[in-house]
């Protein structure tokens, strides 16, 4: 259905493509010679939820801000900013108890 959907197109870029095996014409990637390609950061704020139980569990230090914040004898949490750097390195979020949801960046 739709353009170049037909027998003839589609023939045509088949036989297109055997010729250019058989002259061994190799596709240009134009956009992969870019030197606008993206780089790696972990240089990025998050907006997050924590859950926790007890004050002890986690570091709320590291949060740059901290938008919400509830807490009950059972158990509290914050929506705040973080850096995800730090959240990397953040040695509490491996406490089974403790549950994060990435809100949005």
């Amino acid at each position: 259905m739709g353009k170049g959907a037909g027998g003839t197109a589609t023939g045509s870029a088949v036989l297109s493509d055997i010729s250019a095996l058989l002259y061994n014409y190799r596709y240009e990637y134009k956009k992969i010679k870019q030197q606008n390609q993206p780089s790696f950061t972990n240089d990025v704020q998050l907006k997050v939820y924590l859950r926790f139980k007890t004050p002890d569990q986690v570091d709320l230090t590291a949060f740059y801000n901290i938008s919400e914040k509830y807490e009950s004898p059972e158990c509290r949490y914050v929506v705040g900013t973080i850096n995800l750097q730090k959240l990397k390195e953040a040695k509490w979020l491996k406490n089974k108890d403790v549950n994060l949801l990435v809100l949005e960046q």
